[in-house]
């Protein structure tokens, strides 16, 4: 398991891909460099934090949803995405970094958010490695010989 996590990181270290910092603004389709993926931002959910807990972010948007249409030559997909929920399309990953409007009523009002889209090969022999991980622990908690105190 550690070996194919390590193969994981060199994997991830020579031969990932990434265009960072993408901007794509409502009704227009931008396209991903070298790709053939096209990017559109279709609707933006902007919920205003209402919450008397967290002072600092009263009246500021702290969890966007994203609507966005991924398109290329084989196909179309339509995905929501947001800060902790990146979204998978023909072996990319697509990561949101920015968004705007940030809060009500402050002086920029564009809309538009900023991406980076990634293509990670080594990410599913990180995954492998930790499943193969704990299902060798698992086997040792739960398959080890039980011991007999002798007396």
């Amino acid at each position: 398991s550690v070996v194919l996590i390590l193969i994981g990181y060199l994997l991830s270290y020579t031969m990932t891909q990434v265009t960072p910092s993408l901007t794509v603004v409502p009704n227009l389709s931008t396209k991903v460099a070298d790709t053939g993926i096209s990017l559109e931002l279709l609707e933006m959910k902007l919920p205003i934090y209402e919450g008397s807990r967290l002072k600092p972010f009263s009246g500021r948007v702290i969890q966007p949803e994203i609507l966005l249409r991924m398109t290329s030559h084989q196909e179309s997909r339509t995905a929501w995405l947001g800060f902790n929920r990146p979204v998978r399309f023909q072996g990319y990953t697509l990561f949101l970094q920015k968004f705007s409007p940030k809060n009500k009523g402050g002086m920029s009002q564009a809309r538009y958010i900023v991406v980076d889209v990634r293509n990670d090969p080594g990410v599913l022999f990180y995954f492998a490695g930790i499943a193969f991980f704990l299902a060798g622990m698992s086997g040792v908690i739960f398959f080890r010989p039980v011991r007999r105190s002798s007396t």
